[in-house]
């Protein structure tokens, strides 16, 4: 194959890790530690972006709002020290910031933000944080579901990079950037003079890898934006973020493009009446070594498996049932004697077409309205249907797939039959705030519509 080569995500599942894999990633809220000073109550430096290691402008494109602001007051004391002839108060919860400089959103004089009483720590643990009141942070908050802000601080004085970036910013409606790097992961993969499109938000552009594989777009306006590579046979994209980047106006993002050997595996899941919708697909090495790979399929059923080791596969479903989970092999048998073995050879690629599903699993349609608990939409949010699963197994109903909301919390998602699902929106936090449905059972025989899935704030996790 040649031409614009498009790389879709593929999970590696070994058997000694195979939990869903899609997790909510938020990196305002993961750590700061104390500096051992003898002040130390005065110079608690948060390492949230440190830990991420994102740049100012990254920052800047994900925050909803920027501000540096001097401490009022919080809703929870969490310490009082003596330090000399002062005491110094350490606070957390929803706090009152006196602002004195704005960067980004709608911000008030006096504003409030939740400031977590516990994070996590660089190293997956947790860690206390507090604020001190009358020092002054600069502020990066993200928007919880509910509307609030939530945000780790930084005392602006440590904040001397990021500072400089945001009062040199450029007007609004300027654009964002996006940069990033081609780099090959067998020999031979070109690198150089590669040319990279992107297409979203009414703009297409073109650009051309340099030597070391290096690519960059500017004044690209604020949007989700498809993007592709243009490489010959035998190359292909291997992984790409799902082929899409959001660029933030004044803001910038970075994306990774690795180029392996085709050796690509495509097809099409349906149902016998010819309805398709979203399923994992699971494929598996006949040896049983190096682990399994699942895929959702797209909402047209499509499934693509790129850059494939060298070997002999075995393709199914599986899906959770009263006795335990039932596998479903192509094309189309129960069992796993009559499945039929794929063989990838080096530069493979193979179009299985359909693979039809056994007569027990059809696709059905749940469309309906997301809600928080107090009625308002869960607007332009993309929720995860988690299957829901009881003790742990491996892909059981599968992977979750995307909800994608519209700004009325409308929805419309294509299930299989059999399974359970979980309507999942993440929000921050410490514990991380989640929103959940009760379980939602597609019917089996026909289409359900005008459904109200309210959900319901997890309990915290301790």
């Amino acid at each position: 194959m040649s031409g614009k080569q498009v790389a879709r995500g593929v999970a590696r599942i070994t058997k000694a890790d195979r939990s869903p894999v899609w997790r909510g990633v938020f990196w305002a809220l993961l750590a700061l530690s104390a500096v051992s000073l003898p002040f130390w109550p005065l110079h608690n430096r948060a390492l949230a972006n440190i830990c991420s290691e994102l740049s100012p402008c990254q920052k800047f494109g994900r925050a909803k709002a920027i501000f540096i602001g001097r401490v009022m007051h919080g809703s929870e004391l969490v310490s009082e020290q003596v330090v000399g002839d002062s005491l110094f108060y350490r606070e957390a919860g929803t706090t009152q910031f006196s602002v004195a400089e704005v960067f980004k959103g709608s911000v008030s004089p006096l504003q409030v933000v939740n400031i977590p009483r516990f994070i996590m720590t660089c190293g997956g643990g947790r860690s206390e944080y507090s604020l001190v009141r009358g020092e002054t942070y600069l502020i990066y908050a993200s928007r919880s579901g509910d509307g609030s802000l939530t945000a780790v601080p930084e005392l602006a004085s440590s904040a001397a990079e990021d500072v400089g970036f945001l009062r040199s910013l450029p007007a609004p409606g300027t654009g964002g950037r996006l940069s990033g790097r081609l780099y090959g992961t067998v020999p031979g993969a070109p690198i150089a003079g590669v040319a990279i499109e992107v297409s979203g938000a009414g703009t297409t552009a073109r650009a051309m890898t340099d030597g070391s594989g290096r690519f960059e777009f500017r004044g690209l306006p604020e949007g989700t934006y498809s993007i592709s590579a243009s490489l010959s046979n035998p190359f292909c994209v291997k992984y790409q973020h799902d082929g899409e980047a959001h660029i933030f106006d004044r803001g910038c993002s970075e994306l990774d493009i690795s180029v392996g050997l085709i050796n690509r595996l495509e097809g099409r899941a349906v149902d016998v009446n010819g309805r398709h919708g979203r399923v994992t697909v699971i494929l598996e090495p006949v040896s049983g070594e190096g682990g399994e790979m699942g895929e959702v399929t797209g909402k047209d059923g499509n499934f693509d498996f790129a850059s494939i080791e060298e070997g002999s596969y075995l393709l199914f479903v599986k899906q959770k049932t009263p006795d335990g989970d039932a596998s479903y092999y192509y094309p189309g048998v129960k069992e796993k004697d009559l499945a039929a073995v794929i063989e990838m050879k080096p530069t493979t690629q193979r179009d299985l077409g359909e693979f039809i599903l056994p007569a027990e699993l059809t696709f059905r349609t749940m469309e309906g309205t997301l809600l928080y608990p107090d009625g308002t939409p869960v607007s332009n949010m993309t929720a995860a249907g988690y299957p829901d699963i009881q003790g742990g197994s491996s892909y059981a109903s599968g992977l979750p797939i995307e909800i994608k909301t519209d700004a009325d919390g409308h929805f419309v998602v294509e299930c299989l039959t059999g399974s359970t699902y979980k309507m999942t929106v993440f929000g921050s936090g410490d514990p991380v705030r989640i929103w959940q449905s009760q379980p939602l059972v597609p019917s089996i025989d026909k289409d359900t519509r005008g459904l109200r899935v309210i959900l319901a704030l997890s309990p915290k996790r301790e």
